[in-house]
């Protein structure tokens, strides 16, 4: 029988490994940073500040404002550089529910946290991975902030805390505290009364009436586990497919789920403007991108909710270049409609999103969206009726 190590010698070796793992996870100084919210916004708007970090064109991390207030500062991330009047669609968000003022600041430090703290050092948002292994931070290309380690291996991900929305390649998983939260409006990031859920039966749209969830839509799917947000694109014609993939907790339930599939998915032949193909000339909106070959899955485990043909949108007529379409965002909006947000960008860095589904107005009719004509008017033909003699603001169309 081989001799004991001495206790003392054990306790030794177990503070030298213990220090070689801390060396190894310490995050290199020149990866360090500390953002101070305080002088010239972005160059290109009045209204956000860039972060200086790694970023993964057209992905960039920003302080934000919301509710039009320059003190209520919101870390976010959205795609390319909005210009002044320009939409701009966030697609993560941290701290929306507890903004920051003038003076706070962001730090990545060599622990490996990354937090945002007001003026007076008070944490608002945190990402909890003090001495978890963190070495660096990234954008990767998808639009997923990552904190990770030295080999590469994700610690922490935006993608596993999504806001409002989905990006493609992001999933949603089945947990108490995992789903989407509609914004109470475009200019303020609070979270709103709608909510996007993934239950026992399927996934669901709820709304928050004073304190009792209100089921108004989704889809059906027993047994579902995780949704993922995805797209599939052909050239020849320029075609796009957008779907959702539903995850069931195990095989049996995947098969004998007594959810249908969905009825036949919304095809979109107009361009932005909303025309048809001017002439047979234009880019023909044949084959069907419904016909497209996606990745195998049994037909209940796919919901398709998009399928776009394009015939002109991408081509910059100045410039001579095709845009790029491979991005897009699957969001709840602030009136409780599910919208896909399309990301146009170019390779001279121009882009734009664009709106290219709406759940109620191309799956059903818009009159089912509750939010859509207010509680003092009524919605007949897709249009709002019925409206006080006043002219109260109770028919206007909340987009």
């Amino acid at each position: 029988m081989p001799p004991a190590i001495p206790q003392h010698l054990l306790l030794l070796l177990i503070v030298l490994c213990s220090s070689v793992l801390l060396v190894q996870s310490v995050v290199p100084e020149h990866k360090t940073f500390q953002f101070i919210n305080q002088g010239e916004w972005s160059y290109v708007s009045d209204n956000n500040r860039v972060i200086p970090v790694p970023s993964s064109y057209p992905f960039g991390l920003y302080f934000y404002i919301t509710g039009n207030d320059y003190n209520k500062l919101v870390l976010g991330i959205t795609g390319g550089h909005a210009l002044p009047g320009d939409v701009v669609v966030w697609v993560w968000s941290a701290n929306r529910n507890d903004p920051v003022g003038q003076h706070s600041t962001l730090t990545f430090g060599s622990d490996g946290n990354l937090v945002v703290a007001d003026s007076d050092g008070r944490i608002a948002w945190q990402t909890n991975t003090a001495n978890k292994g963190v070495t660096g931070i990234s954008m990767q290309p998808n639009g997923n902030l990552v904190l990770h380690d030295k080999d590469g291996r994700f610690i922490w991900q935006s993608f596993n805390y999504p806001s409002d929305g989905l990006l493609v390649g992001q999933s949603l998983m089945h947990s108490r505290c995992k789903k989407l939260v509609s914004r109470i409006s475009e200019t303020d990031s609070r979270d709103g009364p709608y909510s996007l859920v993934i239950g026992k039966n399927g996934f669901i749209m709820y709304q928050n009436k004073s304190g009792t969830l209100v089921r108004y839509a989704g889809w059906e799917a027993n047994g579902l586990h995780n949704v993922k947000y995805d797209s599939v694109q052909q050239d020849e014609p320029t075609t796009a497919t957008y779907f959702l993939t539903l995850g069931f907790a195990n095989k049996k339930q995947a098969e004998n789920t007594s959810s249908t599939p969905s009825q036949p998915p919304f095809i979109d032949m107009t361009n932005r403007d909303g025309l048809h193909p001017p002439s047979p000339e234009s880019e023909a909106p044949s084959p069907a991108p419904v016909k497209m070959a996606l990745p195998h899955l049994r037909p209940l485990q796919r919901r398709v909710i998009l399928a776009k043909v394009y015939f002109g949108d991408l081509m910059d007529t100045h410039w001579k270049i095709r845009a790029n379409i491979s991005y897009s965002f699957l969001r709840l909006e602030p009136d409780g409609n599910l919208k896909v947000h399309n990301f146009y960008t170019w390779s001279n860095f121009s882009s734009y999103w664009y709106d290219s589904y709406a759940f109620f107005g191309n799956t059903v009719g818009e009159c089912a969206l509750g939010s859509k004509c207010g509680a003092s008017g009524s919605c007949n033909m897709e249009t709002c009726s019925a409206c006080p003699p006043n002219g109260a603001v109770g028919c206007m169309i909340n987009t």
